[in-house]
């Protein structure tokens, strides 16, 4: 028997390094279902990885809107986009509770949950300034809705915008390892799942 190797094109989450191939292959874990759990393994030398992370936030009705790198979230800050969005959503929070209604699943730094009836009446995108496809022309009202009405389109949405969420963070941290500070992006990702669990 014969085996036939088909030669697949470079990943665009991590650079080519044909010596690396070379010596022992590409390696890839499947299943890891944290962002940062991915990093680590980066770290560790993992090459590629599924969806996972992906599936599991898309099957939540939820949208990734996680800072990618430090300097995005600094940019944010500067700007004082976090402190804004922070207080939009305390009101639409604060607005559900007066009326009785109840969140369906938590939404915080990490991600955000489209099912919550605080998006029922928010025009805003899933993350400001995202440029994928959904962001870009559909409302979390609308995402809402459609999670409500079982609609197929809203997981289609979901999942286009936690892909591009998802693609923007390895190419975050492609840069940091080009740069020889990947430890140091890894510590500073610990600190924002850290106050992400704690908002």
């Amino acid at each position: 028997t014969t085996t036939t190797t088909t030669s697949l094109p470079p990943t665009p989450t991590l650079p080519p390094n044909p010596d690396h191939v070379a010596k022992r292959g590409i390696v890839f874990v499947p299943g890891l279902l944290t962002p940062l759990e991915q990093l680590e393994a980066v770290a560790a030398g993992v090459d590629l990885f599924d969806c996972a992370v992906v599936a599991q936030t898309v099957a939540a009705g939820a949208a990734l809107v996680f800072p990618v790198s430090a300097a995005e979230a600094a940019a944010a800050r500067k700007v004082g986009e976090v402190k804004e969005v922070k207080e939009e959503e305390e009101e639409m929070k604060d607005e559900a509770k007066e009326k009785g209604e109840e969140e369906a699943t938590a939404s915080n730094g990490y991600r955000l949950s489209l099912m919550s009836t605080e998006n029922r009446r928010d025009a805003r995108p899933f993350l400001k300034g995202c440029q994928c496809f959904a962001c870009q022309r559909h409302t979390r009202a609308y995402v809402h809705h459609l999670l409500q009405a079982h609609e197929m389109l809203a997981e289609i949405l979901l999942e286009v915008h936690n892909t591009h969420h998802m693609l923007r963070f390895f190419e975050a941290a492609r840069e940091a390892i080009g740069q020889g500070r990947l430890q140091e992006h890894i510590e500073w990702f610990k600190t924002v799942i850290v106050a992400s669990a704690n908002a």
